[in-house]
């Protein structure tokens, strides 16, 4: 964010344990971050939708099982992403970038952002576009670099992965 020339919006989901989310949530304010609680984002979007901005979302979580879904296959596996990421692209008329993070020396990363889709957008119903984009993307980067990502993250839950 120290190097981006709009304010940066990061939306997270607090965590359980209040210490461990305190700590998170300071650090991820680091470096002229906004953190925004999940639960507030819609709204804070809408304030803000005048406003040139960028917004962070993690998008590699299991959804919830009311979350609008797109399954794709992922890893050789199906499996279920949000498509709030999509959403919000289209609602506030914004291009998607993905981020890799390489890490330079302990404590120290390199951020790359590659632009996956732009407006204008087609408005469609079930095809999801950018978050195919974003999950080719995803599959890509684990397979050139598996050690960074996370694998005891419960992706795949259940035995659909959905």
């Amino acid at each position: 964010a120290l190097n981006i020339s709009v304010p940066v919006d990061m939306v997270y989901k607090p965590l359980h344990n209040k210490s461990v989310n305190d700590f998170m949530y300071a650090a991820r304010s680091r470096f002229n971050v906004d953190p925004i609680d999940m639960k507030d984002f819609s709204r804070e979007l809408i304030k803000r939708k005048s406003m040139q901005r960028a917004y962070c979302i993690s998008a590699d979580q299991k959804p919830g099982s009311k979350s609008r879904i797109y399954t794709t296959e992922f890893l050789n596996r199906e499996t279920s992403f949000f498509v709030g990421p999509e959403k919000i692209a289209q609602f506030v008329e914004a291009p998607v970038a993905f981020c890799t993070m390489q890490r330079v020396k302990q404590g120290y990363y390199q951020a790359s952002f590659k632009v996956i889709a732009e407006p204008p957008y087609q408005k469609q119903s079930d095809d999801y576009p950018i978050t195919e984009r974003y999950v080719r993307e995803l599959e890509n980067l684990i397979k050139e670099v598996p050690q960074n990502w996370l694998w005891s993250n419960r992706r795949w839950r259940s035995r659909s992965g959905k």
